[in-house]
Order: structure tokens, then C-alpha cells, then sequence
């Protein structure tokens, strides 16, 4: 992505309400105290608090992330690049923001949506089917991971269906960092392969489990969600050091079960809980090969569960 400029005149402060998530609530309305830019474009701007957490402030009409903090304006209307510039000081903490001559206050708070679970296995297999046909045709664009990355990834997939801890972890590594920008494609491919995990694997949730009377579908179903945990918590480590501050952070959430609106709208739409074309489309209209490069982890990670049932 190409930096974003304005011309050096004096930007008189302005403040603004945002709507938070509740992924970053802890932060912000902890004790207010510096952070650190890390990203200015006319949608988003990305920066570091003190504690290490990173938030996005975005208007209203960009993607939604996790960490995101929503303005009511919309891009056209007022660009953050009018109220930022690269290299301005940031702060946040005591329910507000502070970037350049832009403040902002947390005026209400929103939860990340969860997709719905699977109907049945029948529904997941079709979901997954659509999906894979879909990116067969050619998604629009194509995923950005490049043919080591898609090595790698097949490994990954192979190695978590055969409940293999090792080769799984030593997978992931080749994936995260890999490719360019804000948010590398081996990354997002990670985020959605983590994703489908956690909320693919069966219509019991963990609560739903714990009261459940073990049959063999309760037992592959936990078995699925510590596996899916474990990767989590093994692609965080090596993401704290390995790939950008951004990119560690969404692939935490990820970790967590916590993904971008357009995300949970195709998870919901291979689980059989709604239409999986316009699912698709929206999801690839995610940054340049970002939405593409989910949508083929989320395709790995749903292949990983059926041939996972399918080999037990």
C-alpha cells in the first residue's frame, strides 16, 4: 500500500465519538498512556498502546476487525488522513483516543460477532464443497499465498487432521510472516484456517460438550477444540516475533475465535447458515489478496475437520 499525504497546513483539533470493541475494552479503559503509530490510511489507522494490544480506528464503511474502533464518519466524508499524518504522537487510555490533531471518545461498546455452528456434518460438507468449487472457477482476486506458502499449508491441514502436534507447529512457522504488506498472506491464511477450527469443528459448543454424554462425535469434537487451542497458542508465539504488529495481533484474535464481519459471514455461509456467494464476494473485497488468502484458510481448516471424522 502506497503512503498517504496531506498538504502541510495547520489541522485544527477534532473530536469525534467511536463505537469500541470489546476485544480492546481492558486497554482503553485502562490508564491513559502512550502509543505508538503504526499505520495512517484514509479508512484505518493502526497503533500500539503501552500494553502492547493494537487497536484500529476505522469510519464507518471499512472493514471491521476485532481491535476496531468505529467512527461514524464515513471515508469519502473525512479521510483520517485529514486529522493524522505518519510520525504524529498517539495516545489512549481513560475511554478515549488521541492521534495527531484527531481525538476520539468511546461513546458505546460492541461485541465481535460468532458465526453459528454447523446444522450437521451433511451441511459442512456442502458448505465446504461450494467453497472449494468457488475458488477453483478463480476467485476475484486469487489468494496472494505463493506456491511454498500452499506447500506449507497442505502440510499444515494434513498434519492437524492426523493430530500430529509437531508437524503441525513446524507448518505453521513457514506460514506466518510470509508475503508482504500489513498483513502477510501467510497470516491471514493462518487466521482463517484458525477460525474454521474453532467454530466448524460441530454444533456442540465447549458448554454443550461439558453436559453431553461422551459418544464418539462429543469426543472428536473436544479432541478438535484442544488441538485447535494448542495451534492457537503456538501460532502466537511464533507470531510475536515473526510477522508485524498488526498481523500478530488479528492472528491472536483469530486464536480466540475472532474475526473481521466479512470472515464470520463465510464461516456462517459453509456452515449451511446462509448463501455462500455473497459471502464469498464481500469477504474478497478484503484488501488486495487479503479476503482471498482467509477464504482459503477457512477452506483448509474445513477440509481438516471432515477428513479428520472421515479417518476415525
Amino acid at each position: 500500500m502506497g503512503i498517504h499525504t496531506v498538504s502541510e497546513t495547520v489541522m485544527r483539533p477534532t473530536v469525534m465519538p467511536g463505537a469500541a470493541s470489546r476485544a480492546v475494552q481492558r486497554t482503553l479503559e485502562g490508564p491513559c498512556g502512550g502509543a505508538r503509530l503504526l499505520a495512517v490510511f484514509p479508512s484505518a489507522v493502526y497503533l500500539a498502546a503501552a500494553d502492547g494490544t493494537v487497536l484500529a480506528l476505522v469510519t464507518s464503511d471499512a472493514v471491521r476487525l476485532p481491535n476496531a474502533v468505529v467512527l461514524t464518519t464515513e471515508r469519502s466524508g473525512s479521510p483520517l488522513t485529514c486529522f493524522v499524518r505518519e510520525g504524529d504522537s498517539a495516545a489512549c487510555g481513560a475511554g478515549a483516543l488521541r492521534i495527531g490533531t484527531l481525538g476520539v471518545h468511546v461513546a458505546r461498546w460492541w461485541t465481535p460477532r460468532r458465526p453459528r455452528p454447523p446444522r450437521d456434518r451433511a451441511a459442512l460438507r456442502a458448505g465446504t464443497a461450494g467453497l472449494a468449487a468457488a475458488f477453483r472457477r478463480g476467485a476475484d482476486p486469487r489468494p496472494g499465498l505463493p506456491g511454498s506458502g500452499r506447500a506449507a499449508l497442505a502440510c499444515l491441514a494434513r498434519s492437524t487432521a492426523d493430530g500430529d502436534r509437531a508437524a503441525a507447529a513446524a507448518a505453521a512457522a513457514r506460514l506466518v510472516g510470509l508475503g508482504p504488506g500489513l498483513t502477510p498472506s501467510g497470516d491471514d491464511v493462518l487466521s482463517g484456517f484458525l477460525l474454521a477450527l474453532r467454530h466448524l469443528a460441530g454444533p456442540a459448543g465447549p458448554a454443550g460438550r461439558a453436559h453431553a454424554p461422551r459418544t464418539a462425535t462429543t469426543a472428536d469434537e473436544g479432541d478438535e477444540a484442544d488441538d485447535a487451542a494448542w495451534l492457537g497458542a503456538r501460532i502466537q508465539v511464533l507470531a510475536a516475533h515473526g510477522t508485524t504488529d498488526l498481523s500478530a495481533a488479528l492472528l491472536g484474535h483469530a486464536a480466540r475465535g475472532d474475526g473481521c464481519a466479512e470472515a464470520v459471514e463465510l464461516l456462517d455461509a459453509v456452515a449451511g447458515n446462509r448463501p455462500l456467494a455473497p459471502a464469498l464476494t464481500r469477504l474478497l473485497t478484503v484488501g488486495h489478496t487479503s479476503g482471498a488468502d482467509l477464504g482459503l484458510g477457512v477452506l483448509a481448516g474445513a477440509r481438516t475437520l471432515l477428513d479428520r471424522r472421515q479417518s476415525r
